[in-house]
């Protein structure tokens, strides 16, 4: 490869650069020089690889409603979400 795959992560956050910088429209996100390195969960962007992975310790509630989590929304809120949503796809109990 030429990289693609590792810039896409070093972007979302799941691999560190050792230096240079990296920026989202005018936000710097990562500045090796000055210490910068904004969290994942803080980058407001997603990727879905072509072979997707799931957190393997974690419920499959869990994995379906972590992306509300990082949106602040309430627990109870997302329990309700994630119980729709998997309901939806045959998935509920």
């Amino acid at each position: 490869g030429s990289g693609k795959t590792t810039l896409l992560r070093a972007v979302a956050g799941l691999e560190s650069p050792k230096t240079g910088t990296i920026h989202l429209g005018e936000r710097a996100i990562f500045d090796g020089a000055q210490g910068l390195e904004v969290p994942a969960e803080q980058r407001n962007l997603g990727l879905v690889f072509q072979s997707y992975a799931l957190w393997p310790h974690k419920t499959v509630a869990d994995n379906v409603g972590y992306g509300l989590k990082l949106r602040k929304m309430n627990n109870s809120d997302i329990a309700v979400k994630v119980k729709e949503v998997l309901g939806q796809l045959g998935l509920g109990h």
